[in-house]
């Protein structure tokens, strides 16, 4: 089951056209989504989302990102909260990355986002919300350096020198089971989550190291043959 989060606010589409001569601040969704897997009753966030107490984030963004944004963020907890079912509370959800919750990240994430604000003065994340003590379980997802160099990807060699400079300390390094990863359409690295494919993991190096994608089967109507899939993309 795949539930998007209500926004605070909804899209204004009669200024979705680009007038060059006239700059225009657009509305730009930063989506949230419950997944509730029935066989193992558990449920999942996937993206959080922008935090709500913006003046918390990192002094770089908040100096040279958030002017040029109006941001109005709300918390997936609070939305839970408000609209979830006791099972949907945030206490119940694995892999939520809310406090203390089990937090999963894609390949050599932790090479960028570490040591994060205050370690580092222009860092764009928090050192806390990858933090060393383990009061978080931080899980990574591993692909070995002799499978990216089979693609030639440059993330080759980046983890092991990362973990010489202190980078994975209180990290999980997690090989998928299963099949462990596969190719699904132009993607190279992807696993099967649950290992009965209802969702599929999907490694998407994008605006950041570790971005992931996540590509989700989904019922639509009890008369369809055929399932469907969402695809849970990103920049």
């Amino acid at each position: 089951d795949l539930v998007l989060l209500p926004s605070p606010i909804k899209p204004d589409t009669s200024t979705s056209t680009i007038n060059e001569a006239s700059p225009k601040k657009f509305y730009a969704p930063d989506y949230c989504f419950l997944i509730h897997h029935p066989l193992t009753k558990t449920h999942y966030i996937f993206d959080l989302g922008m935090r709500k107490d913006l003046e918390n984030l990192p002094p770089y963004l908040v100096k040279h990102v958030l002017p040029s944004f109006d941001c109005t963020p709300r918390s997936p907890a609070d939305i839970l909260k408000k609209h979830g079912s006791r099972e949907q509370q945030p206490g119940n959800i694995k892999a939520a990355g809310f406090h203390k919750a089990e937090l999963w990240v894609g390949p050599t994430c932790c090479t960028y986002a570490r040591p994060g604000y205050p370690v580092e003065e222009d860092a764009p994340t928090l050192s806390e919300t990858l933090p060393t003590d383990s009061s978080r379980r931080v899980v990574e997802f591993y692909i070995s350096d002799e499978e990216l160099r089979k693609t030639g990807d440059e993330r080759a060699g980046k983890v092991e020198k990362a973990k010489k400079d202190g980078l994975y300390e209180a990290v999980d390094l997690s090989r998928p089971g299963g099949k462990g990863w596969i190719g699904l359409g132009s993607f190279n690295h992807t696993f099967d989550v649950f290992g009965d494919g209802a969702a599929y993991l999907i490694d998407a190096p994008g605006h950041s190291a570790g971005h992931q994608m996540m590509l989700v089967r989904v019922k639509n109507g009890l008369d369809r043959e055929e399932d469907d899939f969402v695809l849970l993309a990103g920049d």
